[in-house]
């Protein structure tokens, strides 16, 4: 009865620090996702300062060329507003690529992490019942002699095959007629 509580204690401990494993790994992963929150919604601020940045520069040029006197359908008026409005565009863009790789990147990292905890949680349970089952085992294992020394007549070996034997903690074998270590006495 006492083996069957170390086996079970063995077992908790296991799944219990398996379980701790995925409690950490679970909250590196909300880490992660609360990091990726926290990139987008900085990435959006910068977006929206790119685009203002891009109108700012646009009316200036609009603003100098008429302050100039050149007209605004002027075809190398029309092409500098273009290239700024396409320059513009692409840091937008830019900035919005950026954050939202950036942001996978993270969520990523987090989902690595939940997976990680899940491995240490199935870890823990798949330890746990193999020390349980070695702990049980190692304290009382019940075998059946099955063969004879070669040295022992067909009647001792037939009455040997019959005896149940015990091997201890510490691995001695108690067998009628033999020694501690299974060896003819």
């Amino acid at each position: 009865m006492g083996q069957l509580a170390i086996a079970a204690f063995v077992f908790a401990a296991n799944v219990y620090q398996g379980a701790s494993a995925r409690a950490v790994k679970e909250e590196e992963a909300q880490s992660y996702r609360e990091a990726a929150r926290r990139r987008l919604a900085v990435g959006t601020a910068e977006v929206q300062e790119d685009q203002r940045n891009k109108e700012f520069a646009y009316s200036q040029a609009l603003a100098q060329a008429s302050a100039q006197g050149t007209k605004t359908g002027d075809p190398g008026v029309v092409r500098l507003l273009g290239d700024i409005v396409a320059e513009g565009e692409y840091h937008v863009l830019a900035r919005m690529y950026t954050a939202g790789s950036e942001a996978e990147g993270l969520r990523h990292r987090g989902r690595v992490a939940q997976s990680e905890g899940r491995a240490a949680m199935t870890a823990g349970v798949i330890n746990g019942i193999t020390s349980a089952v070695s702990a049980y085992q190692g304290f009382g294992k019940h075998t059946t002699v099955t063969s004879a020394p070669k040295a022992v007549s067909k009647t001792k070996a037939l009455q040997i095959q019959r005896v149940s034997f015990n091997q201890s903690q510490m691995g001695g074998l108690d067998v009628a007629g033999f020694g501690s270590r299974g060896r003819l006495a």
